[in-house]
């Protein structure tokens, strides 16, 4: 579980003291961490899927009058909203940028899901939504498995698509929290370990830990911010091309299939923070790897 609450007021205090370069309003921080922190302006498209009505949220800073501002973050995951936090704190500061992220499911203890949940013929199904982007991989995580609602599903990722981009050219970003007591970070790409054939290289930098890290497709550029957040000292992976003879896992998730589209797109990982004394760090952490990558992005190829 990556739910992340009980965030200290000094984490936004010390995140607008490294990252601010000007006046911004920023409010304090619920009992529920960042989800209820950031002053900004929202609009909630939905979609039904089977019998279930399924909200999407685009959140962006007070000042924009347009939702479509550019950088643009997407959370698949509901339960990984401490990344969602981090970056509204990161585009409040900056006065730009938008992030998506799913109208909460919540659990009878008040935490957020990981899967979505619809009802198709009176038969409750989950999936996880960044497995959603392939027959294959929802094949491999709806619960109970149903062929029926596999096109369903595979529809459904294609709207939130279609909702992110808005029709337009811009380099796709995914916002994830990992769990602190969990194996996954970069050196799972490493030769050797679980996913060693999804990457074609991997560089473990000297910034926090491994679990803090970015992953790029290989396009040109990913391949020049990949040697951008290397030289920096940031955990970067590039992830193996898709195509004939490819050593890429079809998992469904967005990385892949941003890879079959040949799509320059990044995943941002960052270690959930956890209720002891580092909480603070973990954020801040969190912030100063997302502002890295944004300042990637700013800087021409």
């Amino acid at each position: 579980m990556v739910w992340c609450k009980g965030v200290a007021g000094i984490v936004v205090l010390v995140g607008v003291v490294l990252l601010h370069k000007g006046p911004v309003g920023v409010e304090g921080f619920g009992p529920f961490g960042f989800r209820e922190t950031v002053s900004g302006q929202s609009f909630t498209s939905w979609y039904v899927l089977g019998e279930t009505e399924l909200g999407l949220v685009e959140w962006w800073p007070v000042g924009p009058e347009s939702n479509f501002q550019l950088p643009r973050f997407l959370n698949l995951h509901q339960n990984e909203n401490c990344s969602v936090g981090a970056v509204k704190s990161l585009l409040a500061i900056q006065g730009r940028g938008s992030v998506l992220y799913f109208n909460k499911s919540l659990t009878s203890s008040g935490l957020a899901t990981r899967e979505v949940t619809f009802t198709h013929d009176g038969t409750t199904y989950s999936f996880d939504p960044n497995r959603m982007f392939t027959l294959v991989g929802i094949a491999n995580t709806v619960t109970p498995d149903n062929p029926e609602v596999y096109e369903m599903i595979l529809e459904f990722g294609q709207w939130v698509l279609e909702r992110y981009t808005s029709g337009r050219d811009f380099e796709w970003v995914a916002i994830h929290n990992n769990a602190d007591s969990g194996g996954f970070s970069a050196e799972s790409y490493l030769p050797g370990n679980v996913y060693d054939t999804d990457a074609i290289a991997v560089s473990i930098g000297s910034y926090a830990s491994s679990k803090e890290f970015l992953l790029f497709t290989d396009t040109a550029l990913g391949r020049d911010q990949f040697a951008y957040l290397m030289a920096r000292g940031f955990s970067v992976v590039l992830q193996a091309p898709a195509g004939a003879n490819s050593t890429l896992t079809d998992d469904g998730s967005l990385s892949y299939y941003a890879a079959t589209l040949n799509q320059a797109y990044v995943n941002v990982e960052s270690t959930a923070p956890t209720p002891d004394d580092t909480e603070a760090l973990r954020l801040l952490n969190q912030l100063f790897l997302i502002k890295n990558l944004v300042d990637a992005m700013d800087t021409p190829s």
